[in-house]
Formats: structure tokens, C-alpha cells, sequence
């Protein structure tokens, strides 16, 4: 049997670049990625418990599909042995406020960890704080920060990209819908300025705090119709004339 651990990152980035090719990728490959993931449990369940304890959520985790690598290593000259997020776990918060503040935790639980921040200068309309931690065993982990509408644009992004077209999660496939999820993401990114607002407002005992509240759970109707529209408008564009 193959043991990955043992191999170097020069074998592993060999292994990548076999992957990376058009035609299907060979058992003995397949057995050693799997077997790298799988090498990550570890690491990505110490991780997620340190994230738990430090910010009292508990994070949803996973460990990186084959066919999302492969597609990762088509799309970018990277290295296998550079992918940083095979591992990854997530938290949602409910607003900027409490997003910056698990960041903070986070980043004193692991020092010397990166930050991705793409709140302001979301990628292709995703916005999220991301966290990539190395363990000393030289894994990394992947720690994603999402408030509520970061995460429902993330996952409307990923369903309507999985469903109609993959190349719109990295600004390509069918315009009308890329301009569709443009429009979502600030209307995602207005909602959480307008519960900051409403969060602050309530912190501070300001009179128009149950008004701003009003207007949030509006906005969210709101999202969640231009959402439906979005999606319908998708499958229509996906029918042959």
C-alpha cells in the first residue's frame, strides 16, 4: 500500500500534475490523494476544536472532494502540495461586528496564521474572511468566517454555479447571470451594513433600533425573492431554443 506521508512534495506535485491532465487519472493516483486527504482528519478536527473553544461555535468541516482539487489544479499553475484549503472548517456569525471579532480570536489562538479578507474586495462577488493556520506537522487548515448573507450568497453562488454552469464561480459562463450574482452580492453586502447598524443601534439603546430591525427582515424577503429570480432565470437560459 501506498503511504502518502512518506512520499515528498515532489512526488505529491508529480502526482498533482497527472491530475491535472484532460484524460482520467490513474488508480495508483487516485489512491494516494485519498490518501493525503485523509491525512488531514487530524489536523482539521484539532483545528475545528480550537475554533469551538475560542469563539462557542462549533464549525461545520470538510475535507476537499477529488473533483474539486482537479478542477483547482486545471485552473491554476499551483502545486498540490500548495493546495492550503484540502482542509477546511466554517463558522457563521451574525453580523460584521461579530466577524471581526472571531477574526481577532482566531488570529490570537494562531499566530503567524494568513489572512484572506475579501469582505471589501469580495472574488467574483464571494465575500468571507478566510484563515489558512499550519500545524506543525505542516498541514494546513482552511478556517472560513461568514456573517448570514456572506454565506447565503456562497451558497446560492455555488448551487446555481453547480447546477448551470461551473465557470461562473470564477467570473465566467453565462453574463446575464454573472451580472445576476454581482447585483446579489452588494444587495448581500448592504444587508450586513444594515445589520451593523441595527446591532450598533441596539448595543447603544438608540430609538430607530426596532425601524432598522424592520428593514433587515425586509432586505432578507427581499434577497431570498431576487434569489428565486435569479435561479428561474438560470434554468430558463439553460433551456435549448
Amino acid at each position: 500500500m501506498l503511504v502518502c506521508v512518506a512520499l515528498s512534495k515532489n512526488q505529491l506535485d508529480k502526482v498533482g500534475d497527472r491530475l491535472r491532465r484532460p484524460e482520467a487519472p490513474r488508480d495508483a493516483d487516485l489512491a494516494i490523494y485519498d490518501e493525503y486527504r485523509d491525512s488531514h482528519y487530524g489536523p482539521l478536527a484539532e483545528v475545528a476544536t480550537q475554533v469551538e473553544e475560542i469563539t462557542g461555535i462549533e464549525p461545520s468541516s470538510r475535507l476537499k472532494h477529488l473533483e474539486s482539487v482537479i478542477e483547482k489544479l486545471r485552473r491554476q499553475p499551483g502545486r498540490l502540495s500548495r493546495i492550503a484549503d484540502i482542509a477546511g472548517c466554517r463558522i457563521r456569525v451574525a453580523s460584521l461586528l461579530e466577524q471581526q471579532a472571531a477574526l481577532d480570536q482566531i488570529q490570537a489562538a494562531f499566530p503567524g496564521a494568513r489572512v484572506r479578507d475579501y469582505r471589501t474586495a469580495s472574488q467574483f462577488g464571494y465575500r468571507a474572511v478566510h484563515v489558512i493556520t499550519t500545524l506543525e506537522d505542516g498541514k494546513s487548515v482552511e478556517i472560513q468566517v461568514r456573517t448570514m448573507p456572506q454565506n447565503m450568497w456562497a451558497n446560492l453562488s455555488e448551487s446555481v454555479a453547480r447546477g448551470f454552469d461551473i465557470r461562473l464561480k470564477y467570473g465566467g459562463g453565462p453574463e446575464s447571470i454573472l451580472v445576476a450574482l454581482g447585483e446579489l452580492s452588494e444587495h448581500a453586502a448592504e444587508l450586513d451594513d444594515l445589520i451593523l447598524q441595527a446591532r450598533e443601534s441596539r448595543l447603544s439603546a438608540e430609538r430607530d433600533a426596532d425601524g432598522l430591525d424592520r428593514l433587515v427582515a425586509a432586505s432578507f424577503e427581499s434577497f431570498h425573492r431576487e434569489s428565486v429570480t435569479l435561479l428561474v432565470g438560470a434554468h430558463h437560459d439553460s433551456l435549448p431554443d
